[in-house]
């Protein structure tokens, strides 16, 4: 055992590979991030909150930050990110199929 070893409790988080159907294309994000020299394309996600599903987390990062809902949300997997250093797990979903929420989006 190493006592000093560098470990951190981070709470588990969805990355959403979105298809719209209208447009048949995929949405990602064009983002800046402080750890990253540049920007760069990412996944539609977000973390747990408590009491939350993997599902349950998927469908309101969806809404929360782009205002979309998939006709079929598929689980594809998880896995836990930083093995050596705590990282939380990731789960991962393709949101098949997304159209235009009718719901007010909770926050963003």
């Amino acid at each position: 055992i190493i006592n000093d070893w560098l470990w951190t409790d981070e709470r588990s988080h969805v990355n959403i590979l979105v298809h719209l159907k209208a447009e048949n294309r995929y949405l990602l994000f064009y983002q800046k991030k402080y750890g990253l020299e540049r920007p760069y394309y990412a996944a539609i996600g977000g973390l747990f909150e408590i009491g939350d599903t993997p599902m349950g987390c998927a469908k309101r990062e969806l809404l929360e930050e782009t205002g979309l809902e998939a006709e079929n949300m598929i689980y594809l997997g998880k896995y836990r990110v930083q093995v050596n250093r705590g990282g939380g797990i990731l789960h991962t979903f393709y949101a098949q199929n997304s159209i235009p929420s009718k719901l007010k989006k909770f926050s963003d």
